[in-house]
């Protein structure tokens, strides 16, 4: 899968050079290359090592909750954003899930144990147990990893 995505990326990148030596010869190269920066976007060459913000997923999961996700062949990573008192309902997937908590506090419950958790603690949910969160007084900021990929979150 990134072969070919490594193949594609070098492509245009061949393609959008040839455009732009051509339009030199028309222009002066200080014109056509400055043209060209100013509508350049980040997402318009994709990387087979980085995925800036602008090529990550986006998703709002419940109220409250959203999810910016990039992933792998076999595992993906989701930057999760709580309001304050947000919930995410109990739930369970396939997914080896294990994360971190950046900031707030997380009231969390996973099968028959429930914690709250501080910045900087972790968590590990094995695929198919039941699991649970809520947000504190403060908007929280964490990090999921998946293995597998969640295809949802794509």
């Amino acid at each position: 899968m990134l072969d070919g995505l490594a193949t594609h990326t070098s492509r245009n990148l061949d393609v959008s050079l040839a455009i732009l030596l051509r339009e030199s010869q028309n222009q002066g190269p200080r014109d056509v290359l400055s043209t060209r920066i100013s509508n350049f976007k980040k997402s318009d060459v994709m990387s087979k090592y980085f995925v800036p913000v602008a090529d990550q997923g986006s998703r709002n999961l419940f109220s409250g909750v959203d999810i910016r996700t990039a992933a792998g062949e076999q595992m993906m990573i989701s930057v999760v954003e709580l309001q304050p008192h947000a919930i995410v309902p109990w739930h369970d997937h396939p997914h080896e899930q294990m994360g971190i908590l950046i900031s707030g506090q997380l009231l969390f419950e996973i099968g028959d144990e429930k914690l709250t958790l501080q910045a900087g603690d972790c968590w590990r949910i094995p695929g198919g147990v039941p699991h649970t969160c809520q947000a504190g007084e403060e908007s929280v900021r964490a990090i999921d990893i998946f293995s597998p990929v969640r295809e949802d979150y794509l």
